[in-house]
């Protein structure tokens, strides 16, 4: 075996471990904010109604701009949560899976775009610029609930690529 076959080898398997433990701590943060949110049963329906939760969107990802890789790491973990919260939320009580639905849409963006070998090359600003489009398709879906959950399930995967990139590069760093 070549040393970048077993390279690319070693990535998969971080890449993969790093996804399992990535969804784990996302339930977590998922539920602490829930529970944070139950505590007042109207910021919940305030902090998610659809446009004034893109304007939240809006200014956490403009808040991406220069900043350590700890601390956008730290960042974009509560955007991913945010977002998937924001999906609990427009699903609730309709027997959706969350989760599962943005996993699917993850799939298909690696399919896409190409997984962790195009990823891993992105910058900051090219995952801010990414994100921030996002939020901008997102902002003019506020009316229609069905297309605005669509967008929301494709922004929450493009958090959670983000999420996966900057895990792996601080699991690179610290292997070095």
């Amino acid at each position: 075996m070549s040393s970048n076959s077993s390279n690319e080898l070693q990535d998969a398997l971080i890449f993969h471990i790093d996804v399992h433990e990535l969804l784990l701590r996302l339930r977590g943060g998922r539920q602490k904010l829930i529970e944070a949110l139950s505590r007042n049963s109207g910021m919940r329906e305030r902090l998610f109604e659809p446009a004034r939760f893109v304007n939240v969107l809006f200014a956490h990802v403009d808040d991406l701009v220069d900043c350590q890789a700890h601390e956008c790491g730290t960042k974009i973990y509560m955007l991913t949560v945010l977002a998937y919260g924001a999906l609990d939320w427009q699903f609730d009580g309709r027997a959706a899976d969350v989760e599962a639905d943005v996993q699917i849409e993850r799939l298909q963006q690696i399919h896409r775009f190409g997984g962790a070998v195009h990823d891993d090359r992105l910058s900051w600003e090219d995952w801010r610029t990414r994100l921030r489009y996002q939020v901008d398709r997102l902002a003019g879906l506020t009316d229609d609930a069905k297309l605005y959950s669509t967008r929301l399930v494709k922004f929450a995967a493009l958090t959670q690529a983000a999420l996966e990139a900057v895990t792996r590069k601080s699991r690179r760093a610290e292997a070095n």
